[in-house]
């Protein structure tokens, strides 16, 4: 496994690194985007649909598991589908922060939202806050779990 670069806590085999947030709104510019940012996503069915709009307003391609008549997918068998599909995952399922069953480095990324509340606005802002930094910080074969004060990173 190669480590992150300059990893915050660091033990043999596990890798965490902590992010502050980056909020578009404080900014200013948007950065560049290049091609190789582009990330392909699906949305879990625990997540509102604005948030695969808000993926596609910022360029990436992104499928919700209603799309795909995938809603009630077990997550092993979802798992298996975004590995298939090479898609990132977003969602607030706990089940996929479990690096025993879901290792970072096997999948293109998984996102798992941990907000305060679950009401819609409260996941909406938190995703758009996280989503600003899918610009400097790479998602693929890492996890990250989005909290309320900030984003850990798992390679």
């Amino acid at each position: 496994m190669r480590p992150c670069r300059t990893p915050l806590i660091s033990r043999p085999n596990e890798c965490w690194r902590f992010q502050r947030k980056v909020s578009p709104s404080k900014t200013g510019v948007e950065p560049q985007r290049t091609q190789r940012s582009l990330v392909r996503f699906k949305v879990d069915q625990n997540l509102p649909v604005e948030i695969a709009v808000a993926l596609r307003d910022a360029g990436h391609d992104a499928h919700t598991v209603y799309d795909e008549a995938l809603a009630g997918t077990p997550d092993p068998e979802l798992g298996v589908i975004i590995q298939r599909e090479r898609r990132g995952l977003v969602t607030l399922d706990l089940g996929f922060g479990d690096i025993r069953n879901y290792p970072p480095r096997d999948y293109q990324g998984i996102i798992v939202l941990r907000p305060s509340s679950q009401d819609k606005a409260t996941v909406l802002h938190l995703f758009l806050s996280a989503i600003a930094l899918l610009d400097h910080e790479a998602l693929v074969g890492r996890l990250w779990i989005v909290d309320d004060r900030r984003i850990r990173v798992r390679c």
